[in-house]
């Protein structure tokens, strides 16, 4: 515990370590360690060791989560009022936002699957509505540039997809009877 004064004069734990013994069986010992500070006048936990996982802000309070690179502020940050996560983001607006200024062929997010014989059924992305067996009208994927929507792949009824863009060009260009 490590206590000093307010400003009135009062003691006050600003920080407490806590060890607590989880399994005291013998061959099967195991112990947790838990970090608090005080924040707002509040002991919070920032960081719980338990036998089988480590927990950041497990009290649930509003404290943001960050991970630091050589380079990146953000390289992993968790936005404690929301929950929302941003990879190289200091300030994510949906579930996860990834951002990235280097151009090359690799892109912003690479999923990969190393199996060394795909087979049928194999996926790499899946892009789901996963509470509706009828998403007409949703968009699965919205292109973007710096001007604007550019196209879409709409769920065009429960059991079609519709890939909308500004030219069907390309669509057009190898159709043969």
């Amino acid at each position: 515990i490590f206590q000093a004064d307010d400003d009135g004069g009062n003691s006050i734990n600003f920080v407490e370590i806590i060890t607590q013994m989880e399994d005291a069986s013998a061959g099967s010992r195991s112990a947790d360690l838990f970090l608090k500070t005080r924040t707002n006048g509040s002991l919070v936990s920032r960081i719980g060791m338990y036998d089988s996982t480590t927990v950041i802000n497990d009290d649930g309070a509003d404290i943001d989560f960050r991970v630091e690179s050589d380079t990146l502020t953000h390289a992993l940050f968790v936005q404690g009022s929301d929950g929302f996560v941003g990879i190289n983001n200091t300030a994510p607006n949906a579930q996860l936002v990834v951002e990235d200024e280097r151009s090359g062929s690799i892109g912003t997010v690479l999923f990969k699957n190393t199996h060394a014989s795909v087979e049928a059924g194999d996926e790499v992305l899946r892009v789901q509505f996963s509470g509706d067996n009828d998403c007409t009208g949703g968009h699965f994927i919205n292109f973007f540039d710096s001007g604007g929507s550019i196209g879409t792949i709409n769920c065009a009824s429960a059991s079609t997809v519709a890939y909308v863009t500004s030219s069907d060009y390309r669509l057009k260009e190898n159709i043969v009877d």
